[in-house]
């Protein structure tokens, strides 16, 4: 490629990468400039897939993220935040839309079991 966007750029049709080791444990690093963040690959189990921060990292929070904007968050002691980067509890929904609830909970059928309205 002549002119290429970042050091790596990769462009290709189909698989165009592939990371593999030679034993059971496979992951790529993630660090900026103050050091070791994070990590993903397959470092907990052979068949699973681990995204998240390293050991040295206790600090750090995991996001999903749309849009450039976190959409759920886990926080270092586990708390999982949909719609709010800082949950106070096990599950934290937060949020407005154009939808008047928050959470529905749906039972066969297409009934709904239980809805959680917002304020």
């Amino acid at each position: 490629m002549s002119n290429p966007n970042t050091n790596l750029h990769i462009k290709g049709t189909a698989e165009i990468q592939r990371i593999e080791s030679t034993n059971l444990h496979s992951w790529i690093s993630i660090y900026n400039s103050t050091g070791y963040k994070g990590y993903f690959g397959t470092y907990n189990g052979a068949d699973d897939i681990d995204v998240g921060t390293g050991s040295g990292n206790s600090l750090g929070k995991l996001n999903l993220v749309i849009g450039a904007l976190p959409k759920v968050t886990i926080t270092p002691d586990g708390n999982v935040g949909i719609g709010t980067t800082n949950p106070l509890s096990m599950l934290s929904v937060g949020g407005v839309g154009s939808a008047s609830y928050l959470i529905t909970v749906s039972a066969t059928g297409g009934q709904d079991a239980a809805q959680f309205e917002t304020n």
